[in-house]
Protein backbone atom coordinates (compact mmCIF):
# COMPACT_ATOMS: atom_id res chain seq x y z
CA UNK A 1 0.00 0.00 0.00
CA UNK A 2 1.46 3.01 -1.13
CA UNK A 3 1.26 6.55 1.40
CA UNK A 4 -0.38 8.98 0.80
CA UNK A 5 1.17 12.54 1.24
CA UNK A 6 -1.42 15.30 1.92
CA UNK A 7 -0.64 19.28 1.58
CA UNK A 8 -3.30 21.86 2.82
CA UNK A 9 -3.72 22.82 -0.65
CA UNK A 10 -6.96 22.72 -2.44
CA UNK A 11 -7.96 21.73 -5.81
CA UNK A 12 -10.75 21.60 -8.15
CA UNK A 13 -11.98 18.42 -9.50
CA UNK A 14 -15.35 17.51 -11.56
CA UNK A 15 -16.53 13.95 -11.73
CA UNK A 16 -19.51 12.68 -13.69
CA UNK A 17 -21.09 9.34 -14.97
CA UNK A 18 -22.03 6.62 -12.88
CA UNK A 19 -21.37 8.68 -9.43
CA UNK A 20 -24.20 8.95 -6.72
CA UNK A 21 -23.41 12.82 -6.48
CA UNK A 22 -21.80 14.23 -10.15
CA UNK A 23 -20.13 17.45 -9.79
CA UNK A 24 -17.53 19.78 -8.88
CA UNK A 25 -15.70 18.81 -5.76
CA UNK A 26 -12.84 20.88 -3.53
CA UNK A 27 -10.16 18.24 -2.72
CA UNK A 28 -6.86 18.18 -1.06
CA UNK A 29 -3.50 18.01 -2.95
CA UNK A 30 -2.33 14.62 -3.44
CA UNK A 31 -5.82 13.16 -2.97
CA UNK A 32 -7.04 9.82 -5.65
CA UNK A 33 -9.50 9.40 -7.82
CA UNK A 34 -10.92 7.00 -5.77
CA UNK A 35 -10.99 9.76 -2.87
CA UNK A 36 -12.88 11.27 -4.96
CA UNK A 37 -15.25 8.46 -5.90
CA UNK A 38 -15.74 8.28 -2.27
CA UNK A 39 -16.41 11.94 -1.52
CA UNK A 40 -18.97 12.28 -4.56
CA UNK A 41 -21.19 9.08 -2.65
CA UNK A 42 -19.73 5.91 -4.32
CA UNK A 43 -20.39 4.10 -7.99
CA UNK A 44 -23.59 3.75 -9.11
CA UNK A 45 -24.89 -0.17 -8.35
CA UNK A 46 -24.62 -0.43 -11.86
CA UNK A 47 -21.13 0.86 -12.48
CA UNK A 48 -18.88 -0.92 -15.05
CA UNK A 49 -15.93 0.26 -12.98
CA UNK A 50 -14.71 -0.77 -9.34
CA UNK A 51 -13.30 0.99 -6.31
CA UNK A 52 -9.95 -1.74 -6.88
CA UNK A 53 -9.21 -0.23 -10.45
CA UNK A 54 -5.84 0.82 -10.15
CA UNK A 55 -5.94 3.69 -12.11
CA UNK A 56 -8.39 5.30 -9.04
CA UNK A 57 -4.64 5.61 -7.21
CA UNK A 58 -3.71 8.39 -9.39
CA UNK A 59 -3.23 11.96 -7.93
CA UNK A 60 -5.81 14.20 -9.15
CA UNK A 61 -4.25 17.65 -10.43
CA UNK A 62 -6.33 20.82 -10.21
CA UNK A 63 -8.86 21.39 -12.40
CA UNK A 64 -8.86 17.66 -14.16
CA UNK A 65 -12.35 15.65 -15.33
CA UNK A 66 -12.96 12.36 -14.88
CA UNK A 67 -15.76 10.95 -16.64
CA UNK A 68 -17.04 6.86 -15.37
CA UNK A 69 -19.66 6.77 -17.97
CA UNK A 70 -23.04 7.07 -18.81
CA UNK A 71 -25.13 6.99 -15.66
Amino acid sequence: MRKRIYSSEQIHVKITGQIKSPGIYKMESGSTGRDLIEKAGGLLPHAEMSLEDDSLEQLLVDGQAIDLGKR
